[in-house]
């Protein structure tokens, strides 16, 4: 495959190592815009002849021109007078923020891979709970129609229902504030491990004179039940 000239400095890139690790991502959306290239990252070489750089990439396409159609396009409306783009590396974009906390995941316009950051700071900084290597492309839980993070979020361990980790976030946002607000959660009256959200609490057996709860509904209403005498009287 042909090489394309960068319209800044004039040099010379394979245009299928440009597009397969040579450039990072974001580097190559703004050279075939003409914007330059890593090598000048957009400045014009003292003493450089900016006309003739110019003729000379668009010469190189139209004679040993690339598959990447839209290039050649770039290079003519620059040449034609068109506002050269600035060589400006764009903000990674969030690909979905917690509702809870401000957590949130982002793609790595360097590697195009999946980071977490929070509050702009980078991995060293994320809520309890999350882990770093593990950049889901999704928020994990749903509540309510909002997404949120292993920290803020977590699933009942009789239902699997989405419920709340605890009903303030780890920045001080309230979460839930009543009791059948969703996603409120409890632990669970069989062990202080897991969490349980309001319907399975309910729905465990209790004793209805003091409130202890059972895994059995007999044994809930054996608990305190007067004892049967009938056999001491005869």
């Amino acid at each position: 495959m042909s090489d394309i000239t960068c319209m800044v400095c004039g040099e010379p890139w394979d245009a299928y190592g440009a597009r397969h690790g040579d450039m990072a991502p974001w580097e190559y959306g703004l050279f075939r815009q003409g914007a330059g290239c890593p090598a000048c990252e957009g400045e014009t070489p003292e003493g450089a002849d900016e006309g003739a750089t110019i003729e000379h990439a668009i010469r190189g396409q139209i004679f040993t021109p690339t598959d990447d159609d839209d290039l050649i396009n770039n290079f003519a409306a620059i040449a034609e007078g068109a506002e050269r783009p600035n060589w400006v590396r764009p903000s990674d974009p969030v690909v979905w923020s917690c509702a809870g906390c401000d957590a949130h995941v982002v793609r790595d316009l360097d590697t195009n891979e999946l980071e977490w950051r929070k509050l702009g700071v980078g991995l060293y900084n994320l809520p309890a709970g999350v882990d770093a290597d593990d950049a889901p492309d999704a928020a994990p839980y749903t509540v309510d129609g909002k997404g949120y993070c292993g920290c803020c979020a977590t699933t009942c361990d009789e239902c699997s229902a989405h419920v709340f980790t605890s009903s303030t976030s780890c920045n001080g946002s309230v979460l839930y504030g009543d009791t059948y607000d969703a996603g409120s959660s409890f632990p669970s009256p069989h062990s202080h491990h897991e969490t349980v959200c309001v319907d399975c609490l309910e729905a465990t057996p209790s004793c209805a004179e003091c409130g202890e709860y059972y895994r059995d509904a007999d044994d809930a209403e054996a608990c305190c039940a007067p004892e049967d005498d009938s056999d001491d009287d005869e």
